[in-house]
C-alpha cells in the first residue's frame, strides 16, 4: 500500500522572494536618481518617482528586516538563507544610500 504524505512547503524560498519583492523600489529610486543627475532637477515626474520609490524602499527595508528577524529567531528558515536575506537587505541599504548621494550632489 502506498502511503500518502503531505508535503509541507518550506518558508525559505518564499521568504527570499518576498524580501526581494519588498526591496525592488530601491532599484527604481536608483534609476530615477541617475536620470535626475543627468537632466535638470526641475523634472517633476522624476522627482515624484524618486521620492515615492525612496520612501517605499525605506519601508521595504524595515519590513524585510522585521520579517527576517522574526523568522530567524523562531528558527523557521535556515541560517544560510537568513544570511543571504540579511546580505540582500544590506546591499539594498547601500544602493539606497548611493541613490540619495546622487541626488544630493545635484547643482
Amino acid at each position: 500500500m502506498v502511503q500518502l504524505t503531505q508535503r509541507t512547503s518550506e518558508p525559505g524560498p518564499k521568504t527570499l522572494l518576498w524580501v526581494l519583492f519588498l526591496l525592488t523600489p530601491t532599484l527604481v529610486a536608483l534609476g530615477a536618481s541617475a536620470a535626475l543627475a543627468r537632466q535638470s532637477p526641475s523634472v517633476s515626474a522624476l522627482w515624484f518617482l524618486y521620492e515615492t520609490s525612496r520612501l517605499f524602499g525605506y519601508m521595504g527595508i524595515v519590513v524585510a528586516a522585521f520579517l527576517t528577524l522574526r523568522l530567524t529567531s523562531r528558527h523557521v528558515v535556515s541560517r544560510r538563507l537568513s544570511l543571504l536575506v540579511i546580505a540582500s537587505i544590506a546591499c539594498t541599504a547601500l544602493i539606497l544610500w548611493y541613490a540619495a548621494s546622487l541626488v544630493k550632489n545635484l547643482p
